[in-house]
């Protein structure tokens, strides 16, 4: 092992997982379908493949980037972070006096005092 390190062996993210699952994602890969479709569905395969041993979700995703990537295909990250259903719906909202219904009050910020625009006497 200490002869790999002085190689310049680096543990980038997805790397030794790639080693595990690059062979089984050679057969898996259908080139004939467009890059998003074939990159969800080696990432289920890779997951189902490694799923005994679950790694990160993140590691496996770097681990099937780093195989199109070999193949010459960039990859950019699909995965987006949706707050509204991570959370939950938001909660009922009782129609308040004034304002017409359907409508939601927007929490008010105060604002910073700015130290630079004090009057020095």
């Amino acid at each position: 092992m200490a002869a790999l390190n002085q190689e310049g062996f680096k543990n980038l993210p997805g790397e030794t997982l790639g080693a595990l699952i690059n062979d089984y994602l050679e057969e898996v890969a259908d080139w004939t379908l467009g890059i998003t479709e074939n990159y969800k569905a080696c990432y289920a395969a890779a997951r189902s493949f490694v799923l005994p041993m679950n790694p990160p979700r993140f590691e496996l995703g770097y681990a099937v980037r780093r195989f199109f990537a070999a193949h010459g295909v960039t990859v950019k990250k699909t995965h987006v972070i949706n707050t509204a259903s991570r959370n939950g719906p938001p909660p009922p909202q009782e129609p308040s006096e004034g304002k017409a219904e359907g409508t939601i009050s927007k929490k008010r910020r105060r604002r910073r005092k700015n130290k630079g625009s004090e009057v020095r006497g």
